[in-house]
C-alpha cells in the first residue's frame, strides 16, 4: 500500500509541476495577459528552471524552446520515476516518445477544460471578471476563433465549442491509443 501511495503522490505532484510548465509554454501563444495574477504566479513558479535553460537554449520566433525542453525533460524524469516504481524498464527512446504523447495529452486536456469552463462561465456569470475567468477566456477564445470562422452562430447559438470539443476528444482518443505506454 505504501508503494501505491508513493506512486500516487509522485504522479500527482509531478503532473502539477508539469501542468504549470505546459501553461507557461502555451500562454504566450494564446496572447495571455501577463498582468493577470494567475499568469504572474505561473511565471514566478516556472522561472527558476526556465531562466537557467534560456542561457543555453534559444527561442525561435514565438516558439519558446527553453520552456518546451524543460517541460519535456520534467515529463521524461516523471515517466522514468513512475516506471521504476512500477518495476518497468524502458528504453530512452520509449521514455522520450511517451513524454511527447503525455505532453500532447495534457495540452489537449487543458484545452478541453478551458472550453468547458468558458462555456460554463458564459452561462453562469457572463459579465463578471476574475483572474481565473480571464485566463480561461484567453485560452478558450484562441481555440474557438477558427471554429467560429467556419461555424457561425445559428439563431444566436454558438456551436463552435461543441465542434472544438469533438475535435479535441478525437485527438485525445488517437493519442491515447497510439501512446507506447500508459502510466
Amino acid at each position: 500500500y505504501m508503494k501505491n501511495a508513493l506512486y500516487f503522490l509522485i504522479q500527482t505532484l509531478g503532473n502539477l509541476i508539469i501542468l504549470l510548465h505546459i501553461l507557461r509554454f502555451w500562454l504566450p501563444l494564446f496572447g495571455a495577459d501577463f498582468r493577470n495574477p494567475i499568469s504572474q504566479s505561473i511565471l514566478k513558479f516556472t522561472s527558476p528552471l526556465i531562466n537557467q535553460s534560456r542561457r543555453f537554449i534559444p527561442s525561435f520566433r514565438q516558439f519558446d524552446s527553453a520552456t518546451f525542453m524543460v517541460t519535456l525533460a520534467l515529463q521524461c524524469v516523471l515517466i522514468l520515476i513512475l516506471a521504476s516504481l512500477s518495476g518497468i524498464t524502458l528504453t530512452s527512446s520509449t521514455i522520450l516518445i511517451t513524454a511527447v504523447f503525455e505532453l500532447l495529452l495534457s495540452s489537449a486536456n487543458i484545452f478541453f477544460l478551458a472550453i468547458i469552463a468558458s462555456v460554463l462561465f458564459s452561462w453562469i456569470a457572463p459579465y463578471s471578471y476574475s483572474p481565473f475567468k480571464g485566463l480561461i477566456d484567453n485560452i478558450a477564445e484562441s481555440l474557438l476563433r477558427p471554429y467560429r470562422k467556419i461555424f457561425s452562430p445559428i439563431g444566436g447559438l454558438d456551436l463552435s465549442p461543441l465542434f472544438a470539443i469533438i475535435a479535441i476528444q478525437t485527438v485525445m482518443i488517437f493519442l491515447k491509443s497510439s501512446a507506447p505506454i500508459s502510466l
